[in-house]
């Protein structure tokens, strides 16, 4: 209960230790459909098998978290904390909201309003001495499942929202009211003794009607890649898609992806090694060792 951490290099967010491993396609995925303020399904399924386990059958997610920060409350929560930012940026007041009582708060009868309650209530954001600052305040948070995948997000959201703001990366923060294992998983996974000394170098920060632009490109690429069933067209988006560098390392961890799912394991491993940043790159090599044998060559 109530447990809390902290990360000072926020850029350093790839979980290394779970066995089995994270899948960065899956967190890069989340990561661009939450910039669009989507919330289908659709997006995400190329990229995650079991998806509907957690979130139901639902077309539309209930809890989608890009939505709830750029749709649900009638105005754009990240553009509007970048604004305000930018005029007074020693204020004390951005809260972005996720948490909406009205439609997430359970019925009288303690059953839930829907699959798919969000488990991130809110962030606070704020500028200390040039840096930006991010608290992220969890109702509830699966240490296995879900914690990777909250860090990976919720620090690529303070990145995009520091170069928004010209700024630097603060520390990244977290408190998690409830902090968990299901029993159901305890033999399923483990935390590996092995350690990567990959460390990553990028830096996605962008002003924003450039980042907004790279990302709308990205997100498009993405859902060409999710749907072919043709492993030249899946590359062919590495020629076809003008992104910032950085950026194209996003992209090529897709693509490795959707070449794996294809049984081109030969293209994704040259793809792999194309990757620049290390982290990143470690971070697929290892999402791809439990794959040994089967597509992946």
């Amino acid at each position: 209960m109530h447990v809390a951490f902290g990360i000072e290099d926020p850029r350093q967010r790839l979980v290394f230790s779970r066995t089995p491993a994270l899948n960065p396609s899956f967190a890069i995925a989340e990561v661009v459909w939450i910039i669009a303020g989507r919330r289908d399904a659709a997006f995400l399924q190329p990229w995650n098998n079991h998806l509907a386990e957690f979130t139901g059958d639902d077309s539309k997610l209930h809890g989608a978290y890009g939505y709830r920060l750029r749709r649900h409350l009638g105005f754009d929560q990240l553009r509007n904390a970048a604004d305000a930012l930018r005029n007074k940026p020693m204020q004390r007041q951005i809260v972005l909201q996720i948490w909406d009582s009205r439609v997430d708060a359970p019925l009288r009868d303690g059953s839930a309003r829907s699959e798919d309650i969000p488990c991130n209530v809110f962030s606070c954001v704020k500028v200390v001495n040039g840096r930006l600052e991010w608290l992220q305040l969890m109702r509830s948070n699966d240490l296995i499942l879900g914690l990777p995948y909250n860090i990976f997000q919720w620090t690529m959201l303070q990145e995009i929202l520091a170069g928004w703001l010209g700024l630097e990366l603060g520390s990244y923060n977290q408190v998690s009211d409830s902090l968990h294992i299901y029993e159901r998983d305890i033999h399923t996974f483990a935390m590996s003794d092995v350690r990567s000394s990959s460390i990553s170098s990028s830096d996605l920060r962008l002003p924003m009607e450039h980042s907004e632009q790279v990302f709308a490109v990205l997100a498009a690429a993405i859902e060409v890649i999710g749907l072919s069933t043709d492993p030249d067209t899946v590359l062919a988006q590495l020629r076809l898609t003008s992104l910032p560098i950085d950026y194209e390392d996003l992209l090529r961890v897709m693509v490795v992806e959707r070449l794996r799912r294809l049984g081109s394991g030969v293209l994704a491993s040259r793809v792999t090694g194309e990757i620049r940043d290390a982290a990143l790159q470690y971070s697929v090599m290892n999402w791809n060792t439990r794959f040994k044998g089967e597509s992946w060559q």
